[in-house]
């Protein structure tokens, strides 16, 4: 647990750390901004295997990158883009293992440059429902 006292950060074991840098701030803002687009890109309502395999190695060097950025410089903003960095990945790991499409999350079949929408059907034979309410 990190406590704030007189401007200072400190660790549970009472050993000063410094503040956050406006660059290590800025990096995380920008992490964060990543990570926000890959989700929506990626990870949104219509998902593809493709889609879902970018977002994964993305959101790992993302988390990579947070957990050093946390490490180095510590604070509100460091640690909020790492924890969102897991949850990102996490997310998109169980999107992935997900192939069933239910509820307002569908995925639909990558076709080379683009996404088909035709009548299609996953792998373990469940129909797929798509944007235009077929199957």
């Amino acid at each position: 647990k990190i406590l704030v006292e007189n401007g200072n950060f400190q660790n549970n074991n009472h050993t000063a750390l410094s503040p956050p840098t406006d660059s290590s701030l800025n990096y995380a803002d920008e992490l964060l901004r990543t990570l926000r687009a890959t989700m929506w890109d990626h990870v949104g309502v219509v998902r593809t295997t493709v889609g879902l395999e970018t977002a994964l190695d993305e959101l790992d060097e993302i988390r990579r990158e947070a957990d050093t950025l946390y490490e180095q410089s510590p604070s509100r903003q460091t640690a909020g883009v790492r924890d969102a960095a897991t949850a990102g990945q996490a997310v998109a790991q169980d999107a992935f293992a997900n192939t069933t499409s239910a509820g307002a999350h569908y995925r639909v079949m990558d076709t080379g440059d683009h996404v088909s929408t035709s009548n299609i059907e996953d792998d373990d034979d469940e129909e797929i429902l798509l944007a235009d309410g077929s199957r």
